[in-house]
Order: structure tokens, then C-alpha cells, then sequence
């Protein structure tokens, strides 16, 4: 089974609110976290700052992209949890906001012109497609550490791994089909994290990963990062546990969308 099939029923468990408010699917996948390390050292600004401007216009110490702030303050401010955000602009010129008692989440989609926030045009039509959700970000609060573990379980493929040596000296995990030249799964654990990847050309895509790890800061000490390239676009989802509520962001086309988001999230406002 690949992780396509194995990863997908989560996530859209997890953002089914926001699927039945706009007609779009979010990717949001969990795994159990892995011991933690001690994240590294450098400052958020001087690690993901430089590299992130390329991809996202950073707003500076305290500033919410204008169209997160119309997303969130759309929709009652009901989430019990502690409701956090990105303070990079997302990509996308619209956006979906759905906010409950246990869940939120924020999508940004690529729209033949900009909608207003939670149009009925947005998530339907000529922007209604995976391809058109470029962004997203959301949590679900979870009522006991048991639904927790439960919702964060993750299993690694069938069969027995093959050592996957990457750049930067990482030894990774790859699991290959009978019959497969290439792997169809690569992880390994970096300061804490499990990191999946996962399509046709895994192995490729892992040794890109590794270099851009180097320029981000996780958003906590242990979680899940998994990039799949199967379907012809990069989604991108990380995970991480705080408490009793599981966080994440996504990106349907560069991973670096997602993990600068996640280096830059903070509390909101």
C-alpha cells in the first residue's frame, strides 16, 4: 500500500469541516513522534528568513498577512484550543476559513481573480481542483492523550527497509516493491522528526529535502514531515503535538511553502 492510500483518510478526517464548507481537501497526515532532540540553534530570521523571501514575502516581527487576518477573523472565534498562525504571507489569492470548538483550518487557493474569504466560488470550479489549493494551515483538539495517539499513529510500509544512504552523511530507510528499481518510500529522523517522502522519484526528492532542512527551524521538537510526489504536485504536510492538539501546515507544490510556514507560526493575533 503506498502512502498515498495510507495517509489520506487522515487527512481528510482531520479537514473534513473545511471540505464540506468549500468543496476542497486539505493534507494533513500524523505519525507518532519520535524521541526528541534539541532543535538547532540558530534563530528562526537567520535560518528560514533568507531562504523563505523567495517564496514568501516575510512581514516582519508581529505582522499578519492580510489575508490570513480576513481568513480567521471571518468565521466566530470558537476553537477551545490555542489557535496559531503563520506570520509569512501564504501563496494563494484566496481563501477558506472554517473554525470550530475542536478544529481550524485555513486554506489559500490560486483563483482565477482573488474571492473574498469563503466565497461560494472558492474551493468549486476553475479553483476548486487539489492543484488550485496552494496552502493550508489548522489544528484539531483532541479531547484525551489516548484520541491523540490514536489520531498520531503511523505505520511504515510492509516488507523490510533497505539502508537509503542521503546527502549530508543522512542514512535513510527505503522500502521498495518486488520487482521495483526505485523505492517507492524513503524516511528517516532528523532533530526529532520523521520524515516521509514518498512517489516515484523518492529517492531524488529525499536528497532535495535534506538540504532544504538545513535552512528551517522545526515548529516543535518532534513531528511528521511527508512530501508525496505522486500525483504530479509536491503535497507537503507537517504534523506536530502540542498537548492535546495536533497542528499542521501544508502545501500542494514546493516544500519549502510548508515548512516556512511552519517556522513562522506564533499565537494568534
Amino acid at each position: 500500500m503506498n502512502m498515498v492510500s495510507r495517509l489520506w483518510p487522515t487527512a481528510l478526517a482531520i479537514v473534513a469541516v473545511v471540505a464540506a464548507a468549500c468543496g476542497g481537501t486539505l493534507s494533513a497526515s500524523h505519525a507518532h513522534p519520535p524521541a526528541p532532540r534539541a532543535p538547532q540553534s540558530a534563530s528562526t530570521a537567520s535560518r528560514a528568513g533568507a531562504v523563505t523571501v523567495t517564496h514568501h514575502a516575510v512581514t516582519g516581527s508581529g505582522a499578519w498577512p492580510r489575508l490570513l487576518s480576513q481568513g480567521i477573523t471571518a468565521a466566530p472565534m470558537t476553537f477551545t484550543g490555542v489557535l496559531i498562525a503563520p506570520t509569512v504571507v501564504p501563496r494563494g489569492n484566496s481563501a477558506t476559513v472554517s473554525i470550530t470548538a475542536d478544529t481550524y483550518a485555513v486554506a489559500f487557493y490560486e483563483c482565477p481573480k482573488p474571492e473574498p474569504v469563503n466565497s461560494a466560488k472558492v474551493g468549486v470550479g476553475p479553483c476548486g481542483s487539489l492543484a488550485n489549493m496552494a496552502e493550508a494551515f489548522g489544528a484539531t483538539h483532541y479531547g484525551s492523550a489516548t484520541a491523540v495517539e490514536q489520531a498520531t499513529s503511523y505505520q511504515t510500509p510492509p516488507g523490510q527497509p533497505l539502508p537509503a544512504p542521503l546527502l549530508g552523511g543522512i542514512t535513510a530507510k527505503q522500502w521498495i516493491a518486488p520487482g521495483a528499481s526505485a523505492p517507492l518510500e524513503v524516511a528517516w529522523r532528523d532533530a526529532g522528526w520523521h520524515v516521509v517522502v514518498a512517489g516515484p522519484s523518492a529517492f531524488a526528492n529525499a536528497n532535495r529535502l535534506t538540504a532544504l532542512l538545513a535552512h528551517y527551524h522545526w515548529p516543535s521538537a518532534t513531528g511528521l514531515l511527508t512530501v508525496d510526489a505522486s500525483g504530479g504536485t509536491r503535497h507537503t504536510s507537517l504534523q506536530w503535538t502540542v498537548g492535546d492538539t495536533v497542528y499542521f501546515t501544508s502545501s500542494s507544490h514546493d516544500p519549502a511553502h510548508a515548512l516556512a510556514m511552519a517556522a513562522a507560526m506564533k499565537r494568534y493575533p
